[in-house]
C-alpha cells in the first residue's frame, strides 16, 4: 500500500474528513488532500505530526512495515484517557475551546478499542 493510501485509511479509522484531519494537524485542507491522493509527497515533519496525535507507527506510516498503531498507543491506559477526558469536559462551560481536545481523546480511545479490540 502506497504512502498516500496509509494516510487515508489512518484519516478513516479515526472518522475525520479531510478538512477535519488538516485542521488537526495544522495545515491547510487543499495540502492535505494533495498528500491523501499522491499529488504532493508528504512532509516528515506533517507525517510526525500525524504519528504523534494519532499514536501511528512511523514506520508503517512512511515505509508500511509493522503494525498501524504504535507500541506507546498500547500504554496508554483507558483510565488515564477517560480522566482526561472527564477532566477537560469539567472546563467546557468555562472554557469552550477545550472540545477539540476533549473529541481528539474520544475519538483516539474509540480508534484504539476498534484496531486492538481493546485497551
Amino acid at each position: 500500500m502506497e504512502i498516500h493510501k496509509r494516510l487515508k485509511k489512518i484519516r478513516l479509522t479515526v472518522g475525520l474528513t479531510q478538512s477535519d484531519m488538516a485542521d488537526r494537524i495544522g495545515t491547510k485542507k487543499s495540502a492535505y488532500s494533495h498528500y491523501e491522493t499522491g499529488i504532493r509527497p508528504l512532509p516528515e515533519s506533517v507525517a510526525a505530526t500525524i504519528c504523534r496525535i494519532f499514536y501511528i507507527n512511523e514506520e508503517w506510516l512512511l515505509e508500511g512495515k509493522g503494525e498501524m498503531i504504535n507500541s506507546e498507543a498500547e500504554s496508554v491506559g483507558a483510565d488515564i484517557l477517560l480522566k482526561r477526558i472527564y477532566s477537560l469536559a469539567q472546563d467546557l462551560s468555562k472554557y469552550p475551546k477545550s472540545l477539540p481536545s476533549v473529541i481528539h481523546h474520544m475519538e483516539f480511545l474509540k480508534f484504539i478499542v476498534e484496531t486492538k479490540g481493546s485497551i
